[in-house]
């Protein structure tokens, strides 16, 4: 568990290119010391911008978990504070310890807000790279976050927490209330601008003081503003010990939607970069291997990480080239591409046996649809970057569709996600789900399943896509109704995204 990124849709141009990327942290070195955890995260995170024309100077908040927040907070900040040096206005920031320390979860995972739109000076802003200060228990610490920031129409403020107000709920939530109006004040704002509140609390707060906390904040504070929502963690261990720390979102703009509105959870999980497979489905995110596989194990697809070679070898590629730009599809081919015989035990992960018999499926095949030279020849590798994204046919990827010949035999499909972030729908149980498969996972599935790719302006990747069986065979609409593409469509057209 981790805090996430607060999704939102804003109407103003400026934020177009919001992106929301959410549980980042470097598997590979999950149980080293925490400075060298947090280099690489520093180093993903700067990899992951890029690919949206970004740098670390577009991002405008962080939220960011601990495995052990006692013994590392300290370190993170002086880490975090010189990783930002050059940045003129550092990101507002909130941190918490979601689960027990000691278990085998990252040291440090962070979730960002970035936008390439001017940062607006809100209050009490702060530049990157400055000195140590003295903290409210008399110890050394660095302060890098800036108080509030604006973009676009949004203002974000940093949490806020505040222990020597005293040690009750009241005292604390009355403080905090204060320090809000006051900020809002600075910035031109009201309580009645408040579009969203993450609240955070100790997992084990009594019932009776988190009564208090509804009452003065949730019920008192911002409750008669309708259009204003609330999300509360509960955390393991909360900065400083608090009783509560409130972060918040605010906006003169009543188009602002923050998710949880009809529609909208949709195309946040479309946008977001998923650093970990997880699927969007009947309003809900279901996120690892196991979750994710409970799902599309219904319907004979299946989900597992590429084996350990692949990711050597790929990372190896993608040490001086992380797009794989200067690889040849061919080599990718060669290097990546399942082989006839490790066919049906993939198969038979996503809990299917092949349609064909190994020795008489084709592995070259060519399909054809209603769209003159689509889809085309397999394998094949599908590059989306900023350049030619949006050159993809969103609406005839995303059809859903089976894959057969005339006569009905199907096609088997195996992905492999090489760099960036693909995304499926698939049909279950009567309800469109969206996935969401990062790099080295794989994805296999029958061609029968009811599916569709997600490919938009925003899509960046480099996926090694086989389909085989057939050497000939059809893409047939079945025109079904993919309510969740209707869905992300109608909010990007009211969100001006």
């Amino acid at each position: 568990m981790v805090l996430n990124s607060v999704h939102f849709v804003s109407s103003d141009a400026r934020l177009r290119d919001i992106v929301f990327l959410d549980n980042m942290y470097v598997e590979s070195k999950v149980g080293l010391d925490f400075p060298s955890q947090a280099a690489a995260l520093f180093s993903k995170v700067e990899a992951l911008l890029k690919q949206h024309g970004m740098t670390k100077h577009n991002i405008v908040d962080v939220k960011s978990t601990f495995n052990d927040l006692e013994a590392d907070l300290l370190k993170w900040n002086e880490l975090y504070d010189g990783w930002m040096c050059g940045v003129e206005m550092v990101p507002t920031q909130t941190a918490c310890q979601e689960m027990p320390s000691g278990l085998c979860t990252p040291g440090i995972a962070v979730s960002i807000t970035a936008t390439r739109a001017d940062k607006i000076k809100a209050a009490r802003p702060r530049a990157g790279g400055g000195k140590a200060d003295i903290n409210s228990l008399g110890q050394p610490m660095h302060f890098p976050w800036s108080g509030a920031i604006g973009a676009g129409d949004v203002v974000w403020l940093s949490g806020k927490l505040d222990i020597q107000a005293g040690h009750s709920m009241s005292a604390q939530v009355e403080s905090i209330r204060k320090y809000l109006d006051a900020t809002l004040h600075d910035v031109g704002m009201k309580r009645n601008d408040i579009v969203h509140s993450e609240i955070i609390i100790p997992s084990r707060l009594p019932s009776s003081e988190f009564q208090h906390l509804e009452e003065l904040y949730m019920n008192e504070y911002i409750q008669s503003f309708s259009s204003s929502t609330w999300h509360v963690n509960r955390a393991e261990a909360t900065c400083a010990g608090c009783k509560v720390e409130i972060t918040i979102m605010a906006s003169k703009s009543r188009d602002l939607k923050v998710a949880g509105g009809k529609g909208l959870t949709a195309l946040n999980f479309a946008k977001a970069v998923a650093t970990s497979p997880r699927i969007f489905f009947r309003g809900e995110v279901h996120e690892g291997q196991d979750a994710v596989n409970a799902l599309t194990n219904k319907i004979g697809t299946g989900i597992s990480p590429m084996c350990p070679q692949e990711i050597q070898q790929l990372r190896a590629l993608q040490k001086d080239d992380p797009e794989l730009r200067g690889v040849s599809d061919e080599r990718i081919l060669q290097l990546f591409s399942s082989r006839r015989q490790d066919l049906a035990g993939i198969a038979q992960s996503a809990m299917r046996k092949l349609s064909m018999k190994v020795s008489d499926i084709s592995m070259e095949s060519c399909g054809t649809s209603e769209y003159e030279g689509h889809p085309g020849s397999y394998p094949k590798i599908y590059r989306l970057t900023k350049e030619n994204a949006a050159n993809f046919n969103t609406d005839s990827l995303a059809r859903l569709h089976i894959n057969c010949t005339s006569d009905g035999q199907a096609v088997e499909e195996f992905m492999k996600v090489l760099c960036g972030v693909q995304k499926w729908f698939f049909l279950i149980d009567g309800h469109v789900g969206l996935l969401s498969l990062p790099a080295e996972w794989q994805i296999t599935y029958c061609g029968t399943c009811e599916h569709g790719g997600f490919m938009d302006k925003d899509s960046r990747g480099v996926v090694c896509s086989q389909i085989v069986g057939p050497a000939a065979w059809k893409m047939k609409y079945t025109g079904t109704h993919n309510s969740l593409l209707h869905d992300i469509q109608s909010m990007q057209a009211l969100g001006g995204a």
